[in-house]
C-alpha cells in the first residue's frame, strides 16, 4: 500500500513537471511570434517568418555536419583564413590542383616596410606588408599562406644579438599580409619573415588529414644507415611499444 502511494505521487510529480515544461515551451513560442510581428502584419505572415528563420538555422547546422571535399565544415569556422581558401576552391574560383609555378614562392615574395619620415622611437608600432608572389613572380590574388614574422635585435653586420619578438601577421585575403610589431628596445633591429607553408601546401595538408578519403599524414625518419621509417602517433595499448 505504501509502495502504491509512492508510485502514484511520483507519477503525479512527473506529469506536473511535464505540464510545466510544456507550458513554458508554449510561452517561448508565443513570445517568439509576438517579437516577429510587425505593424500591419498578420499572424500567418509572422509565423511563416519565424518558421523560415528556424529552417535556415537548422539547415546551417545540417550543412556543418555533412562532409565536403575537404572534410567537415564545422572545424573550419575556427580558421576563417583557411575556410575562405577552401571555399574558393569548392566554388571553382581557384582551379585545383595548381601547378608548382603557381604556388607561393619565398624567392619572389616581397616584404615592404612602411616608411616613417620622422623615424621610429621605442614604443612605436612598426608596420610592414608582405606581398605574396608565385614562382613566376606574379602577385597572388588569394591568401591562406602561413607566414611567421619576427623582429630581432642585430648589429651593424646584421648578426642576431639576442632573442627577439614575434610579430602579428594579418591575412588580408588578397595575397597581402599586414605585419605589425611594437618597438621595445633602442638600437638596430631587423625584421624577418619566413614562409612556413604556402597556401597550396596547407590545402594539401587539409586534404590529406581531414577529407573522407584521407590516409593521414606520416613522418619519415631517416637514420644514418640510410634506413627510412614511417612514424606517427599510434596509441595501441595491447601491442608492445618500443622507442
Amino acid at each position: 500500500m505504501e509502495l502504491s502511494k509512492k508510485l502514484l505521487l511520483r507519477n503525479q510529480g512527473i506529469k506536473f513537471t511535464c505540464l510545466i515544461g510544456f507550458s513554458f515551451l508554449l510561452m517561448l513560442v508565443y513570445r517568439n511570434i509576438l517579437w516577429d510581428l510587425q505593424p500591419g502584419s498578420s499572424f500567418l505572415v509572422s509565423h511563416t517568418f519565424a518558421t523560415k528563420k528556424a529552417t535556415n538555422y537548422f539547415a546551417d547546422l545540417i550543412r556543418l555536419g555533412f562532409p565536403t571535399q575537404f572534410g567537415f565544415i564545422l572545424w573550419r569556422t575556427f580558421y576563417p583564413e583557411v575556410n575562405k581558401l577552401l571555399s574558393l576552391i569548392e566554388d571553382g574560383k581557384i582551379m585545383w590542383p595548381v601547378s608548382m609555378n603557381s604556388t607561393t614562392s619565398a624567392k619572389f615574395t616581397k616584404l615592404l616596410l612602411k616608411e616613417n619620415i620622422g623615424g621610429y622611437t621605442v614604443g612605436d608600432i612598426l608596420e610592414a606588408t608582405i606581398e605574396a608572389k608565385d614562382g613566376l613572380g606574379q602577385r597572388k590574388t588569394y591568401g591562406g599562406d602561413y607566414f611567421f614574422a619576427r623582429l630581432m635585435k642585430t648589429n651593424d653586420a646584421g648578426e642576431i644579438l639576442t632573442s627577439g619578438i614575434a610579430c602579428d601577421v594579418v591575412d588580408q585575403g588578397d595575397g597581402t599580409y599586414t605585419v605589425s610589431v611594437p618597438l621595445l628596445w633602442p638600437g638596430r633591429s631587423t625584421l624577418f619573415a619566413d614562409l612556413v607553408h604556402p597556401s597550396e601546401a596547407i590545402v594539401y595538408l587539409v586534404n590529406e588529414s581531414a577529407s573522407g578519403f584521407a590516409k593521414g599524414i606520416h613522418f619519415v625518419s631517416t637514420y644514418s644507415s640510410g634506413e627510412e621509417v614511417y612514424c606517427n602517433v599510434g596509441l595501441q595499448p595491447r601491442s608492445s611499444l618500443c622507442d
